[in-house]
């Protein structure tokens, strides 16, 4: 993710997907519209409604090390249970959606009560709009006597309850997407993590919140957090308002939304956990250094108000905010990936740290109440002819299972969980003569990857995806200048001790010649 253009997309979608509903009556998709089928689902037969559907296939067929992806609402509910058989048949655990952006200054065009416009009610003091995802009945309606349900299918919920100048908040629902999303999860027996209402961007930096509208946020976030409490398919809720992972002002604006709206959360959704995934940025001119990224950690960890905490970091290579290379890997050229986003430059030109440093530095200062996840980013920063590019959102193109490996084999050892940005469009889209990516992982999900090495002993302690019995290599490079490479049999340790290493060059890289873990030796 780096989802900042996303956001922005996001944003722009929502507008004219909300605007399009209050307008004509329209159920825009806001979230990038219905999800793509699955692999292999032409050959089911289609349906709106869940009695037509196909039955659902509940085999995990190929355990990949990925647990969880984010996936847009799909009004389909048939098209939902193919996407959600689909994970699940990879491995997958978790689900994670969007949130809907509130949206300030919008939401009147079409809505009417009693021959006038809702914008224009007595003690009306600001509108906002907010388009759901979900159907939740009346759920949201929490003032007695003052919300409503207004023809047209709209909800007028009023911040707050009493007093003569309000707020008021117009919800139109679109379709019950993220509805069919818990009901097949819970059919699975996978958690989800619902979005939170996202707070309003600044005008002109869409990267900063507008905390002007933080009563009617944290009233609209308690009222749809406490829709989820006693649902066991619901593990938390999501906080999509991203930032960076790095020391900030105290006074940072993000901070702030993030106090506020997980006090929220912990008051309505008890023991819930709020998930929130910032990112790493790592480029020499205008990116952080590792050395930041501890306290960071620290201060998202001291927004969460009592509740628990699960932080999956973006690992940056989508993006190309960071590189996957290892110590020995440094003085190399950056992948050609890579170049569209920091030129043709090598690692330590292009970056301060790798994708295995700064997710060492988050893992190196533990914060009580909150867990270290990854975030793998499974797109290119640049898109390239038939590569999952997209009309309505950033430009990208889809990562081959290869990368994604070694994104994986870089940090998946350091932390608790990993879930993946995203599923639709790049695990499902598809290029001339090539599957999709998430076919290519269940043909090939057995295929070894070292994510975590370190010395025991005398030998190896291992970490990783399918290591037991699997044939793996160690090399490095020796003091005569040339290259090592002892075959081993995987397991939880081997043994190994190098002979003749290059003390200038202390790595060792343990795996396949396709996808290694770098550590070193010490």
């Amino acid at each position: 993710m780096g989802h900042a253009l996303k956001a922005r997309h996001a944003l722009s979608r929502l507008r004219r997907g909300l605007a399009a509903v209050l307008l004509a009556a329209a159920v825009a998709g806001c979230s990038g519209g219905a999800a793509a089928p699955a692999p292999g689902a032409a050959a089911r037969p289609p349906g709106g409604q869940q009695g037509g559907c196909a039955p659902r296939d509940p085999r995990v067929a190929a355990p990949y090390p990925i647990s969880g992806y984010w996936v847009s609402p799909d009004a389909d509910a048939c098209r939902t249970r193919r996407t959600v058989e689909a994970m699940h048949r990879i491995g997958a655990d978790t689900i994670v959606v969007m949130g809907q952006r509130l949206l300030p200054g919008t939401g009147a065009a079409g809505c009417v009560v009693d021959g006038q416009p809702c914008d224009r009610l007595a003690g009306v003091r600001r509108v906002f709009g907010y388009e759901a995802r979900e159907d939740m009945g009346d759920a949201l309606l929490r003032c007695p006597g003052v919300d409503r349900n207004v023809p047209g299918g709209f909800q007028l919920l009023f911040v707050p309850c009493e007093g003569t100048q309000r707020d008021l908040i117009i919800v139109r629902v679109a379709d019950d997407g993220v509805g069919h999303l818990l009901r097949e999860a819970a059919a699975f027996g996978m958690k989800v993590f619902p979005g939170l209402p996202t707070a309003p961007a600044q005008e002109g930096r869409p990267w900063l919140p507008d905390l002007s509208a933080m009563a009617p946020l944290k009233a609209l976030t308690e009222r749809v957090a406490a829709r989820y409490r006693g649902r066991a398919e619901v593990a938390g809720v999501y906080q999509a308002f991203e930032m960076s992972m790095r020391e900030r002002l105290r006074d940072d604006p993000v901070l702030a939304l993030y106090r506020d709206q997980h006090r929220s959360v912990a008051r309505a959704l008890p023991g819930g956990t709020i998930l929130v995934s910032p990112y790493f940025h790592a480029h020499t001119d205008r990116g952080f250094p590792p050395a930041k990224v501890a306290a960071g950690l620290a201060q998202l960890g001291a927004t969460r108000a009592g509740s628990p905490m699960a932080v999956a970091v973006q690992d940056g290579r989508g993006t190309g905010k960071v590189g996957v290379f290892g110590g020995d890997q440094v003085e190399e050229p950056v992948e050609p990936g890579l170049v569209p986003a920091v030129g043709q430059v090598r690692n330590g030109q292009a970056y301060q740290g790798s994708t295995g440093d700064y997710f060492a530095a988050a893992a190196r200062r533990p914060v009580e109440g909150v867990e270290l996840w990854m975030n793998v980013e499974v797109f290119e920063p640049a898109p390239e002819a038939g590569l999952c590019s997209r009309p309505d959102g950033p430009q990208r193109g889809r990562a081959a299972k290869e990368r994604v490996d070694r994104q994986l084999a870089a940090a998946a050892g350091r932390v608790g969980k990993v879930l993946s940005y995203a599923w639709d469009p790049y695990l499902i889209c598809t290029e001339s003569g090539r599957p999709p990516l998430a076919a290519e992982i269940e043909a090939r999900w057995a295929e070894p990857i070292v994510f975590g090495a370190e010395r025991s002993g005398s030998g190896v302690a291992l970490r990783g995806h399918r290591l037991e019995g699997a044939e793996l290599t160690f090399s490095y490079r020796t003091t005569s200048g040339t290259t090592a490479s002892v075959p081993v049999r995987g397991g939880a340790v081997v043994p190994f001790e190098p002979v003749g290493l290059d003390p200038a060059q202390p790595w060792v890289r343990a795996g396949t010649a396709r996808v290694w873990h770098t550590f070193r030796w010490e």
